[in-house]
């Protein structure tokens, strides 16, 4: 009894070693983003469109992946260490779009300060860490 708990103890570690990769997200703000041109911006939220859709097929592909190798594990206990449980690419992809969300409030902002806005109009900004949009009276 004691040596099958170390055996299942042993093969549960290993399997969680080799889980997948670690998830390496974007700082969602960073120092002088403010200060930034708003063309160097709008850049990056292109380049961040751009990375979020690669990132998006490559998590699709990881699925596929996982589902062919959990089957075949079935048969064959070695195609069980190459599946990905850890979703570094969805970690990676709500990081951009909250990047992406910032950076459009920057523009936002100095789109505002350059043409002066109505009295009346409402702005909207996003809270950092919270996907919904508030008015500046809620906070």
């Amino acid at each position: 009894m004691r040596r099958s708990i170390c055996v299942v103890s042993a093969v549960v570690i290993l399997l969680a070693g080799c889980a997948g990769r670690e998830a390496m997200p974007v700082q969602v703000q960073r120092v002088g983003d403010s200060r930034r041109p708003v063309e160097s911006i709008e850049a990056e939220i292109q380049q961040i469109d751009e990375e979020i859709q690669a990132k998006e097929n490559k998590r699709k592909g990881t699925a596929v992946a996982n589902v062919i190798y959990g089957v075949t594990g079935f048969f064959v206990l070695v195609p069980w260490f190459f599946m990905d449980f850890k979703d570094a690419e969805g970690t990676e992809i709500e990081a951009l779009k909250h990047r992406k969300v910032w950076l459009a409030s920057i523009v936002d902002d100095k789109a505002g300060s350059a043409t002066e806005t109505q009295p009346d109009q409402k702005r909207y900004t996003p809270v950092r860490g919270d996907d919904r949009l508030r008015e500046p009276s809620d906070f």
